[in-house]
């Protein structure tokens, strides 16, 4: 979760989220939901607030504590 903030955040490519997940032994996976969510959120260069919301309408949790 603190990775997602952090590459969503610093407004990376995919490709170099990827490599960063790699690093911590989890590679994107795009069948994953939350992975595909996030991918999105980097393609579109969304901010953090955008992702929090996307993933609270797609994956019913969000990444910000403001329940």
């Amino acid at each position: 979760m603190t990775l997602a903030k952090f590459v969503v955040g610093c407004k990376l490519t995919v490709e170099e989220a990827d490599e960063l997940f790699v690093l911590i032994g989890h590679a994107l996976d795009k069948r994953n939901r939350f992975d595909y969510i996030l991918a999105c959120e980097l393609i579109h260069g969304c901010d953090i607030l955008e992702f929090d919301k996307d993933l609270r309408t797609y994956n019913d949790k969000g990444i910000l504590n403001v329940d």
